[in-house]
């Protein structure tokens, strides 16, 4: 393919975006691409990991446009009309399999050298065979970053409030973020900011960065630890500040990614533990959902942690969720909060 050509968006041929197309925002940002007629290329501008990291995906594009968010959803909006994807009643969850999942993961904590794993889930829908981009309103307003690609009927779509990491020029941005807590509950954020579970496990994330960056970065600053809202949701928070000439994008993904947010800690023992649970079945190595997903040109990088998202193949929908589990974890606690991570999405769809 020949090299990418930059358009405005309001030439970018709709039925194109819609039949093979990407999007992705600027962490911290409204800026956008969005891009049309992909195609696998080594040395391609976006690039996507799956979470065990068997395999990176490099795709250029055709046509691309540089947009700001708020540009992109009145496009959306203005060819949809008032046509929009919606979901029917779940048809299954593997919740159960879940609350075995938990039970097992507090069990080696406690027994063995493993200090913090990721429960997953996932949920099934029906949907009325609109492309769900015609919702993408609905996930702008969960506060994140929105992502998503799509080829031959199948694709995921999301806002990520987690960057893996950021590049301007020479200087690097991640984010540690864990600790979960509705944002219906009355003074949530002093609430997260003592509850000393909540901390154990954002602190575990904040070390794990930390290791990780230390063996390819000489200087790195934290942050302090706020708590961010997204949606419905809210998380603890610390950006974490880096300089390095040597690391390229995709050694950062390898280095620093699946967080301890998102698989767990230490990370050489954290795949052997969750190779070991129900959700592993699901889609083994292929999982997508907490993966990368991102972007690499000269002036700037970005990798986008691959959460809060859905994921559709021909008539179906599925909604994933996980939350970290640590020694003081409780089954039906974790329960809930997964729930309550599945309903800020599937609320965009009813």
């Amino acid at each position: 393919m020949s090299r990418p050509i930059n358009i405005n968006l309001s030439e970018l041929d709709f039925k194109s975006f819609l039949k093979n197309g990407c999007i992705l925002q600027k962490p911290l940002s409204s800026y956008c691409w969005v891009a049309t007629d992909l195609v696998p290329h080594p040395e391609g501008l976006f690039f996507l990991y799956d979470f065990y990291k068997t395999k990176v995906q490099s795709y250029n594009c055709k046509f691309f446009a540089k947009t700001t968010a708020k540009e992109l959803i009145q496009w959306v909006n203005d060819n949809f009309n008032d046509n929009k994807c919606q979901i029917t009643q779940g048809v299954s969850d593997f919740d159960n399999y879940f609350q075995s999942d938990v039970a097992m993961m507090i069990e080696s904590i406690a027994n063995e050298s493993i200090e913090k794993l990721v429960a997953v889930t996932m949920a099934e829908y029906e949907f009325n065979q609109i492309h769900p981009i015609s919702k993408i309103q609905g996930f702008s307003d969960l506060n994140g970053s929105l992502y998503g690609m799509w080829q031959n009927g199948h694709g995921f779509l999301g806002v990520s409030p987690e960057p893996l990491f950021m590049k301007e020029e020479k200087n690097w941005k991640t984010r540690a973020l864990a600790g979960t807590i509705g944002t219906d509950v009355k003074n949530y954020a002093n609430i997260i900011l003592n509850d000393q579970k909540e901390l154990a496990e954002h602190n575990l994330v904040i070390e794990d960065i930390c290791s990780k960056l230390s063996s390819k970065v000489e200087k790195i600053d934290l942050g302090p630890t706020l708590v961010s809202s997204f949606g419905p949701i809210a998380h603890l928070q610390t950006e974490i500040l880096f300089d390095s000439d040597d690391c390229t994008e995709l050694e950062l993904v390898d280095l620093l990614s699946p967080t301890a947010a998102l698989g767990g800690y230490p990370r050489d023992l954290v795949f052997h533990y969750l190779r070991q649970q129900n959700y592993f079945r699901i889609e083994q190595e292929k999982r997508l959902f907490g993966g990368v997903f991102g972007l690499k040109i000269p002036e700037e990088a970005f990798g986008l942690v691959a959460i809060r998202n859905i994921y559709w193949k021909e008539d179906k929908i599925f909604i994933h969720s996980g939350c970290g589990v640590v020694a003081s974890s409780n089954v039906e606690k974790e329960l809930k909060e997964i729930k309550m991570k599945r309903d800020s999405i599937e609320r965009i769809f009813r």
